[in-house]
């Protein structure tokens, strides 16, 4: 039970590659898993110690008593994951929190290896709630010249598996941080916008 709790941790929802989401859960499940095995054991002893007598020797319900509470951590683990792995909470992360209200239409994808994460989300926002944001956090445009649309669009299709079209009215803007480059994309004639995070 502690493992599928490690597997389900491990197990990214943003990651568009379903073979890459199954590799990690089971390498870093299993190198996480003594880490939950030991709170398992714990609970499972005091449980023992504080309801044992109530088993009657029945072995059924002593592995259901015992199991009971590290089912429901589990389950909570879980579920804490995958609500806090889910479009909405992928945008307050990555791009701002609040969310403007303006902002629709949220996809997700990316990609991870042992070294670098390539996250992108694709979304409709507002033009003046998408300056706010650039100005906010000091995004600088990209010289057109600069601006290879077709390199973008090949890497976010073949990595995250998002389909978008950088045609000429497409702006681009970048923000160097620490451990990694932000980039943000906009369709000047609609508002079409994606966001890319590309850390090393």
């Amino acid at each position: 039970m502690s493992y599928i709790g490690a597997f389900g941790v491990n197990y990214n929802v943003w990651e568009s590659n379903s073979d890459v989401r199954i590799v990690w859960a089971l390498v870093f499940g299993t190198l996480t898993w003594p880490f939950l095995l030991v709170p398992q054991i714990f609970v499972q002893w005091l449980t023992r110690k504080l309801i044992g007598h109530r088993f009657d020797k029945s072995l059924s319900k002593e592995l259901f008593i015992l199991n009971f509470p590290i089912a429901i951590l589990v389950t909570a683990l879980l579920a804490s994951h995958y609500m806090t792995s889910n479009p909405k909470s992928a945008f307050e992360y990555l791009v701002v929190k609040p969310i403007p209200a303006s902002v629709v239409s949220v996809e997700q994808g990316g990609s991870r290896a042992m070294d670098s994460v390539f996250r992108v989300l694709h979304f409709k926002i507002s033009k003046p709630d998408l300056r706010k944001l650039l100005d906010g956090q000091h995004f600088v445009q990209i010289n057109e010249e600069d601006f290879d649309r077709q390199f973008w669009e090949q890497r976010i299709r073949d990595t995250v598996k998002l389909n978008v079209n950088f045609t000429k009215d497409w702006q681009a803007f970048t923000l160097k941080e620490n451990g990694g480059q932000k980039y943000i994309f906009s369709n000047t004639t609609s508002t079409e916008t994606v966001f890319v995070a590309d850390a090393h």
